[in-house]
């Protein structure tokens, strides 16, 4: 998860980065909107990362991996992280439910 977070936080970087390279460098209105746009990712990553951390760690984590498509090779941070947490998620629920199986087999008949 803390991968995903400093994912997200680079991309963020990215966003301002973006922004002041082509404020510089052309027009001042397509800046703009490109920015925007790049900020609308990085808020569906942001979101990712709230779903992650209230326990939806599956639909987080894919929401991370769209949010942070734009910013590649920067977004792999966010990709990687995300998708460590949600296997992590997995692995927890395996042994969650292998935990309750052996409590329900386990007991007399």
């Amino acid at each position: 998860m803390k991968l995903a977070i400093g994912g997200v936080c680079a991309n963020f970087i990215g966003v301002i980065a973006i922004y002041f390279n082509l404020a510089e460098t052309g027009s001042e209105q397509f800046a703009m909107n490109f920015t925007l746009f790049a900020f609308a990712f990085w808020a569906l990553s942001a979101l990712g990362l709230i779903l992650m951390g209230a326990g939806k760690r599956k639909l987080g984590g894919i929401l991370t991996i769209i949010g942070a498509i734009l910013f590649i090779p920067l977004g792999l941070i966010a990709m990687f992280g995300a998708r460590s947490a949600m296997n992590s998620a997995q692995g927890q629920d395996m042994d969650e439910r292998r935990r309750l199986a052996s409590t329900t087999t386990d007991s007399p008949r």
